[in-house]
C-alpha cells in the first residue's frame, strides 16, 4: 500500500509587545499557552533575560516580573519543564562552562537555586540534553572545552530542595 503524503506548512505570525533581542543558543519551553523563552547570545553578549510569548489569542510578548535568585547570562544551556517548575541547567558564561542548577516556579515566577545532595553532580559543560517525565529529569552528555562528555545523570525533582 502506498504512505499517505504528509504536507506541513510553516506560516509567519504578528506578534504584539516588545519583541526580545535577537539570540542563539537559549532555550524556550511551553507551559500554560505561554513560551517562556530564557538566556542565549546577542551579538557575542551572554543574555539573562526571559521573555514570554503568549500564544492563546492575541500573541503578544512580555517580560514578567519575576522574584528571587535568578541564574546568571548564560548560552547553551537547558531548560526542563517538569510540571510547573523550569530547571534550568549549565551553559557557559563569560568562557566558563557551568553545572549549576536553578529552578523557575512558573506559576508564580520565582527563582530559587536548590541546594542539591547526592554523590556526584553532573560536571561543568554546555551544549547537552536534557528531558524530563512526571518527576526525573535525566541530563545527557555535552561538552565542556573541547571535550566531548558521554555521561548520563538523574535529579529526582520530587525530592528537590526548595521546590
Amino acid at each position: 500500500p502506498e504512505m499517505a503524503r504528509v504536507i506541513l506548512e510553516w506560516s509567519p505570525v504578528r506578534v504584539a509587545g516588545t519583541e526580545p533581542f535577537p539570540r542563539s543558543h537559549h532555550i524556550a519551553v511551553e507551559y500554560n499557552n505561554n513560551i517562556l523563552i530564557h538566556g542565549g547570545k546577542h551579538n557575542d553578549k551572554e543574555l539573562e533575560q526571559l521573555s514570554l510569548l503568549n500564544t492563546s489569542g492575541l500573541k503578544a510578548y512580555n517580560t514578567p516580573k519575576m522574584t528571587g535568585n535568578s541564574p546568571p547570562p548564560r548560552y547553551c544551556h537547558t531548560g526542563t519543564l517538569v510540571g510547573s517548575k523550569l530547571y534550568v541547567f549549565g551553559g557557559s558564561f563569560g568562557g566558563k562552562y557551568l553545572n549549576d542548577t536553578f529552578v523557575l516556579n512558573c506559576a508564580t515566577m520565582a527563582w530559587s537555586k536548590p541546594r542539591l545532595v547526592g554523590s556526584k553532580s553532573p560536571s561543568a559543560r554546555c551544549s547537552h540534553s536534557a528531558v524530563a517525565d512526571e518527576k526525573f529529569l535525566y541530563l545527557f552528555a555535552g561538552h565542556h572545552q573541547n571535550t566531548p562528555l558521554n555521561d548520563l545523570h538523574i535529579l529526582n525533582t520530587s525530592s528537590c530542595p526548595n521546590k
